[in-house]
């Protein structure tokens, strides 16, 4: 199903298939049918669809030789008795409350009346339409917000719940709509965005589409710039945090501008109601249990409204707050950040904390900003070192390299030196892919540190060397000559390529061990280390296993360390899992998927 145009542009007018919704439909289908029944009830979040599958039962009522009558509930009309209503009724005589007109059972089939939003019907329409259900005068499919349950009682109404759509199904529906195959960034970052809520998904589609910030590139869908929301759906937000309380719209300001929090117990109220409102989500964090905004596209719409020295404000007051709560890793991050966007500043050691801690939980997009600030405030070796081991993450080897060249000049230590000599060649060869230099500087740095309790550091760093330009015999011999106790720091650095030397000299069962045994006693990464992204580790187990035999397997871990990559913003990661699922596919037999990977795998960048 096409429904791009040649110039690329969406067709608004066309509906979006209604994907992801066979089961709640066939259990509204099986309400209809079923004589006790006095209608369908379908609650959800807003965005989630209701209104479109209501439209789909009353499509399925109508072939059935059912009258429709359609009604919409609103704010405004809610103040007026019988508002929502007005349109179907007659008077009553001699004071007689008003009854329904125009429609009445034709052969014996009762109207299906489709109400939306029944959250918003006034009393008196709530009464009139329960006494309607209670003598089968109507069958009713109404939408009502999961939070706001209408006004009647429940007349043998049958509650279908509609949740997010997973990503599978955003996927599939994306590329029905584009026509073509769409990029797994692109996908995961319309899921992430739209919270899987099928109208903020084709109102971020269509203005990516419109502005083009989604392309196609070769036949392929790609995302070139940042997701925002189009003017349909800021107001379509804005309306809806009009009719929030005071108090919940203040808990959304409060997460819009510090991200995660965790919940004190007055807000905890708040969040249930706007978690199940698909305001938030709640997410188990240790001890705490935390919320956060179910799309980046509400944090964009409630700090657009906020005054910078309100946000400031805000920063400052969740800083004192959370100073003798939130004292965990967790929270020294998100002080740390707060501090940054309020302008204010942070001590030097406490941001190289921070630091650390944004790396050992692999969120390169925060630590690389940590970096590029302590480099400014700080520029020591050690500062310059951890932003070029970010750089290098990120898939920015050339600034990598610069800023690692200038770690070496100015260092005096040998811990210092050794971990920009590492990091340096990892950069030079597998960045720059200047693999005789490589080699040179580790050889030369082996010379140097001739006898040095880290030597083994250079050798495991050797091993990574040879196992990229293929040479397994000799990357074999390098690891068996540094021969890394289990969890050094040698051993994090050749645990990949051991992996790869194993599953290249047919050794795949033992290559899978190894991968599994490495990720297992995988200590978290405190120090410089090049190529210590867990992804790669997995990518190295999925190879295991495709050479193995079991591809399915294989493809199935590939994707899940490519979609790590992808979370924690490693760009370097990214590409190198990419690579892997596109030889997977091709040894799959699912030669049309190569194309399109390969193309992945040239743009996966942060």
């Amino acid at each position: 199903m096409k429904t791009t145009s040649p110039a690329g542009r969406l067709r608004p007018e066309r509906p979006w298939p209604l994907l992801g919704r066979d089961a709640e439909l066939d259990e509204a289908a099986r309400a209809l049918c079923d004589p006790r029944s006095s209608g369908v009830l379908v609650s959800g979040a807003g965005g989630t669809g209701r209104s479109r599958l209501a439209d789909e039962c009353g499509q399925l009522a109508r072939r059935r030789g059912h009258p429709e009558l359609r009604v919409t509930a609103t704010p405004a009309a809610r103040s007026v008795p019988f508002g929502a209503l007005a349109h179907l009724l007659r008077p009553g005589s001699h004071g007689a409350p008003p009854t329904l007109s125009g429609t009445g059972p034709v052969s014996g089939r009762r109207p299906v009346l489709l109400l939306d939003d029944a959250h918003h019907l006034d009393g008196a329409s709530a009464g009139l339409l329960a006494s309607w259900l209670r003598t089968g005068r109507v069958t009713l499919v109404a939408t009502t917000d999961a939070t706001r349950p209408p006004l009647w009682p429940d007349h043998a109404l049958h509650r279908v719940p509609l949740r997010p759509l997973p990503q599978a199904v955003v996927t599939d529906l994306v590329e029905r709509v584009l026509g073509g195959a769409v990029e797994r960034r692109a996908v995961r970052l319309l899921h992430r965005a739209s919270g899987g809520r099928p109208r903020d998904l084709r109102e971020l589609v269509d203005g990516a589409v419109r502005h083009r910030t989604l392309v196609t590139e070769g036949g392929l869908w790609r995302l070139t710039g940042p997701l925002s929301a189009t003017p349909r759906l800021r107001a379509l937000i804005e309306t809806r945090l009009r009719q929030l309380d005071p108090q919940h719209l203040g808990l959304l300001e409060r997460l819009a501008v510090c991200g995660r929090l965790p919940l004190d117990p007055p807000h905890r109220a708040s969040a249930d109601l706007l978690a199940d409102d698909g305001w938030v989500r709640l997410v188990e964090e240790g001890p705490h249990t935390c919320a956060e905004l179910a799309g980046p596209v509400y944090g964009d719409v409630l700090r657009a409204a906020l005054p910078v020295q309100r946000t400031r404000r805000i920063l400052r007051d969740q800083t004192t707050r959370s100073r003798d709560r939130d004292t965990g890793p967790a929270g020294l991050l998100r002080s740390v950040r707060w501090r940054l966007d309020a302008a204010d500043g942070v001590d030097p050691d406490e941001l190289e904390q921070a630091l650390v801690l944004a790396r050992r939980a692999h969120d390169h997009a925060l630590a690389l900003r940590l970096a590029r600030e302590l480099a400014r405030i700080r520029p020591r070796p050690r500062s310059l070192l951890l932003l070029a081991e970010e750089l290098y993450e990120h898939g920015h080897p050339r600034e990598a390299e610069r800023a690692v060249r200038r770690a070496l000049r100015e260092s005096t230590r040998d811990d210092e030196r050794l971990a920009a000599v590492v990091l340096h060649a990892q950069s030079l060869a597998f960045g720059l892919l200047r693999v005789d230099e490589a080699f040179a500087v580790n050889a030369a740095a082996r010379h140097a540190f001739a006898g040095h309790a880290d030597e083994a550091v250079l050798g495991a760093n050797e091993t990574a060397l040879w196992s990229l330009v293929g040479d397994v015999r000799r990357a074999e011999q390098a690891w068996r000559a540094v021969a890394p106790e289990p969890g050094s720091r040698a051993d994090v650095i050749a645990a990949v390529p051991r992996v790869y030397c194993l599953t290249e000299s047919g050794r795949t069962g033992e290559a899978v061990r190894a991968a599994r045994l490495s990720r297992a006693g995988r200590r978290p990464c405190t120090a410089v280390d090049a190529v210590a992204h867990p992804a790669l580790l997995v990518g190295a187990e999925a190879r295991a296993l495709a050479e193995s035999g079991a591809l399915a397997a294989a493809e199935d871990l590939a994707r899940q360390g490519y979609d790590l990559a992808m979370d924690s913003h490693a760009g370097s990661a990214q590409t190198w899992l990419a690579g892997h699922l596109g030889w997977i596919c091709y040894l799959r037999g699912l030669a049309a998927r190569v194309p399109r990977l390969v193309r992945q795998h040239a743009g996966a960048r942060p």
